[in-house]
């Protein structure tokens, strides 16, 4: 459940960012404060949560998504590790 520094978090949308198309009209500062504003909303997702949503837009999507659609990515895998955490606290040796 820990999650990846800040700075990671934004080196990689910068790589995911060069696998997809870009949004229309965007300049180099636009992008850049797209991808902290990104970053900051996904400050508390665990890393390895974060890397699978990334890897799934560069392999599925052709422009940059819209946030939503990393969160969804991101609110399937946080269900599972969450149903997971909480069958582990149940278990009783």
């Amino acid at each position: 459940m820990t999650p990846m520094p800040e700075d990671e978090r934004i080196k990689r949308l910068t790589l995911m960012l060069m696998m997809v198309a870009k949004p229309s009209g965007e300049g180099a500062g636009d992008l850049s404060n797209r991808i902290r504003l990104y970053s900051s909303h996904m400050a508390d997702w665990p890393a390895d949560i974060f890397l699978t949503a990334v890897s799934h837009i560069e392999k599925n999507s052709t422009f940059w998504p819209a946030f939503s659609e990393l969160n969804r990515i991101y609110e399937i895998y946080i269900e599972r590790r969450q149903n997971m955490l909480k069958a582990l606290q149940n278990y009783r040796i």
